[in-house]
């Protein structure tokens, strides 16, 4: 059975003047302990996701098994805002008693678009996603093309966004439909032609 996927962006309700100067990226570290912690108590449940760290925002995606005319909300993440309030002492960060974020954005996905911003992200959709829903991506046909480098393709991802990418099409070579394996593998092959001259 497929999972429901949700994608969240949370900031802080109320902060306290040290947070807003200091932001989320000065405590990520807190964050992806905490993540850690949440995903540790619900294992085989729930799975949460960090997507990114901003300064004023996090990113995240709750995988979940489905339920029936589920409506999602912040409540969903109630035990990973205990965790940080209570666990990692986060309640001296909010002028608000027992109040952490609101979410500036809850959406539950459909298969296809989780796998997008997982790989916006610069993630790989396969370590996180359920094998059976990625399979079942229909992906539309796209015409295979010569890059041409002088465009300036690459000034629009980061190299650890391309050395993720590329081992997610490692991983995935295998599957979809015919025409996906078969412009995936041709892919790998181009980048491995490239890498020759170095090796």
């Amino acid at each position: 059975m497929a999972k429901d996927y949700i994608y969240y962006i949370l900031t802080m309700k109320t902060p306290t003047q040290e947070f807003k100067e200091k932001g989320f990226k000065n405590f990520k570290e807190d964050i992806e302990a905490g993540v850690r912690i949440f995903n540790a108590q619900l294992k085989n449940e729930k799975e949460l996701v960090l997507l990114d760290v901003e300064d004023s925002e996090i990113y995240l995606m709750l995988i979940t098994e489905p339920k029936e005319d589920k409506q999602y909300t912040l409540k969903d993440l109630v035990i990973f805002s205990r965790i940080m309030y209570n666990t990692l002492n986060w309640n001296k960060y909010t002028r608000e008693e027992n109040t952490l974020f609101y979410s500036k954005r809850t959406e539950k996905l459909e298969i296809s678009s989780a796998e997008e911003i997982i790989c916006e992200f610069g993630l790989i959709p396969y370590d996180y996603m359920d094998e059976d829903d990625l399979e079942s991506i229909e992906h539309e046909p796209i015409e295979i093309e010569e890059i041409d480098e002088e465009e300036g393709f690459f000034d629009y991802i980061s190299d650890e966004q391309a050395i993720a990418v590329f081992n997610y099409l490692l991983k995935v070579q295998d599957i979809g439909d015919a025409y996906s394996i078969e412009r995936k593998k041709h892919t790998i092959n181009k980048i491995k032609k490239i890498l020759e001259e170095w090796i």
